[in-house]
């Protein structure tokens, strides 16, 4: 698969580390790849697996009654590509639904806690921000979030090239099922 982000020529050795957790078909579109006994990670298949083994992270953790995701942007799932200008926020948006759904959640709809990271210059870009509160009215039409919003000059460990948002979010999902 060609991943269109920095090569890590001269630190390949460093990114890809031998994975010693077991691995089990938890959903279609991912694995979960390690359990303890409080915490279950996911990783979706694709990009997200890709990142898990060279840069050594996972997409989403189930605690109890909670998932929590890392910063999601708006890269195609499969392939990395990063989708272009408003896009890439809409992509940024569907990669949360699809995470949260991995850990076996509902999606967006048990999402009370959002946080955007949204790179200079575009924070301070109204059409920009406008863009980000649809998708929020758009997936969470009956939920009005927790929701902070930092401005940073850097995202993607500048590994992603030109990324310009990041989505992390907390969800509740009751008991197990």
């Amino acid at each position: 698969m060609q991943i269109p982000v920095l090569t890590l020529t001269l630190l390949s050795s460093l990114f890809t580390l031998p994975v010693s957790a077991s691995t089990e078909n938890k959903a279609s579109l991912g694995t979960r790849h390690l359990k303890s006994s409080a915490v279950e990670f996911f990783t979706y298949d694709g990009f997200g697996q890709y990142q898990r083994d060279n840069l050594w992270y996972t997409q989403v953790a189930r605690v109890g009654d909670r998932i929590e995701i890392s910063g999601q942007g708006g890269w195609d799932p499969k392939t990395g590509a990063l989708k272009q200008d408003l896009e890439e926020i809409d992509q940024a948006f569907e990669n949360v639904e699809l995470t949260l759904r991995i850990a076996g959640g509902k999606g967006w709809s048990q999402v009370f806690k959002v946080i955007t990271y949204v790179q200079s210059p575009y924070f301070a870009n109204e059409t920009y921000m406008i863009h980000v509160v649809e998708n929020m009215k758009k997936w969470l039409p009956d939920v009005q979030p927790l929701w902070t919003a930092v401005g940073v000059t850097d995202l993607g460990a500048g590994l992603v090239a030109d990324m310009k948002i990041e989505v992390e979010v907390v969800a509740y999902i009751g008991d197990k099922h």
